[in-house]
Formats: C-alpha cells, structure tokens, sequence
C-alpha cells in the first residue's frame, strides 16, 4: 500500500512533506500543490515512514535538511538543494 503516513512543513510555511508507508517522500509546493521532489529512500526494500522532520539547521555546512526516520530504525539525512540522501544513520535500539 502506499497510504502516507507522515507530513511536515519547512519552517516558511512554503513546502511541505509527505511520507508514505512504501518508504517514499513526496515533497510538494504550497502554492499549488505540484510534487518539486519524490524521494525513494531504500530502493531495495520499502522502509515504512515513522518521522520527518525538516530543519533549519545547516547539515556539515552545505544545505538545509529533511530529517526521516523508518520503522527500519534508520535516520536518513536528506540535502534539500539536490534532494539527495547524504547521510543514513542506523539505531540499534527502539
């Protein structure tokens, strides 16, 4: 199924996020509602989206940043000037 699940808005009120349970981000414009990216986290296995987050934050000093966390216990860091993941952090615990 690919029901979402999860959903979050920049800090500017001008995008927003939209996680789904097959393990991908639709990120969309406010104005008109037009996905501007569709992120597939894990093309090997659907990770379920848990949390999203975007933040403010500057990420190693290159952009900001789409936090998401899976039901995989893994965080992935996503770089909003390309939309591309640049960092997955595993949790070993709940």
């Amino acid at each position: 199924s690919n029901s979402a699940v999860q959903a979050c808005w920049t800090s500017d009120g001008l995008r927003f996020a939209i996680g789904f349970e097959n393990g991908s981000i639709s990120i969309r414009d406010k104005e008109n509602d037009k996905e501007i990216k569709n992120i597939v986290l894990n093309t090997q296995t659907e990770e379920r989206i848990w949390s999203l987050t975007f933040s403010s934050t500057k990420h190693h000093n290159k952009d900001y940043t789409l936090i998401v966390g899976t039901w995989g216990k893994n965080i992935y860091i996503i770089e909003l000037f390309n939309y591309s993941i640049v960092e997955i952090k595993k949790l070993n615990y709940d």
